[in-house]
């Protein structure tokens, strides 16, 4: 553990606070697919990470999430992490190990997007079983400006302590900035510095490239091309259609917000090329016509990889 100064670390990062306290500001939190950050690791500053949005996936939870690609120059290991947004509240999911060898996922709330100087939510720590438990909590401690990019960003400062609150940090400051994401995350033993990023297709500060990894089999991918549903909305009959990269076997299923199966169609191999798949609106196990709403459409593949696409029901 480390007692660290608050007006140190906003002093190190250039930050201005002279504007909002007591009000309550909401910040834009930018989840969109091919959204790229690149990072310096600190303290030694040799390590460059990238984190990059490439899809959406549908987990155990019944819940849907952009899926964040993390890669570093050193190392050709890739991990990924789950995050999605609701209610101005940004949610990551984690696994809970479940003996002897599943996996299910829940969530945690990573960040609140709508926020006053002393609110305060729950800081998932890791215990030594390699269990989440949420042993701290995050407090938000500034508001201010900071340059990054050649424009000004507002910024909200975020620092995370143990239970009970003794002043003393888990790591140093999470910096968030409007419609840009994380400038400073914090992990023990170091930080990651925003360095540069494309955001909806704009580049701000400074990117290098950092190599492709060779395809993985196990990880979750865009094995899929041109995934869409016609009509949309749908009133009677829905049909799919997909282009696939390479020969695999795929399943198509389609599930409600709940996350529960209304139809599953057998699964078969397909070749290189473009599918079309139909459904006719009902539930596969009562047969009966389903209500308006919003569903969702699974393809997964022999990999397990998912790939998802949301339609509208109409009737």
């Amino acid at each position: 553990m480390k007692k660290v100064s608050i007006i140190s670390i906003a002093l190190y990062l250039i930050l201005s606070f002279p504007l909002f306290s007591q009000n309550k500001t909401l910040f834009h939190y930018p989840l969109n697919n091919g959204n790229l950050w690149e990072y310096w690791e600190g303290p030694r500053f040799f390590v460059r990470v990238q984190h990059k949005v490439i899809g959406d996936t549908l987990l155990s939870n019944g819940k849907v999430y952009k899926i964040i690609k993390i890669t570093e120059n050193l190392s050709s290991a890739v991990a990924l992490q789950f995050q999605r947004i609701e209610d101005h509240c940004v949610f990551q999911a984690r696994p809970r190990f479940i003996p002897p060898d599943s996996v299910a996922y829940d969530e945690f709330l990573l960040y609140k997007l709508e926020v006053k100087i002393g609110d305060t939510w729950p800081y998932p720590g890791y215990g030594y079983d390699g269990f989440v438990a949420d042993s701290g909590f995050v407090r938000v401690n500034e508001f201010g400006s900071l340059s990054f990019g050649a424009r000004n960003w507002k910024g909200v400062v975020l620092g995370s302590y143990t239970l009970p609150d003794t002043g003393l940090w888990f790591d140093p400051d999470v910096i968030l900035l409007d419609s840009m994401g994380v400038y400073r995350d914090a992990f023990e033993g170091g930080y990651l510095q925003l360095r540069g990023a494309i955001i909806r297709d704009k580049q701000y500060g400074t990117l290098t490239s950092i190599k492709e990894d060779k395809p993985n089999p196990n990880l979750i991918t865009d094995f899929a091309l041109n995934i869409k549903s016609y009509p949309n909305p749908v009133m009677t009959e829905l049909h799919v259609q997909f282009e696939l990269r390479r020969p695999d076997k795929i399943q198509i299923a389609i599930f409600d917000l709940l996350g529960r199966k209304i139809h599953e169609f057998p699964s078969r191999n397909y070749g290189i090329g473009i599918h079309t798949q139909s459904w006719n609106g009902r539930d596969q196990s009562t047969n009966w016509p389903l209500p308006s709403g919003i569903y969702l459409l699974t393809l997964t593949n022999n990999f397990n990889q998912r790939m998802i696409h949301k339609f509208t029901l109409l009737k």
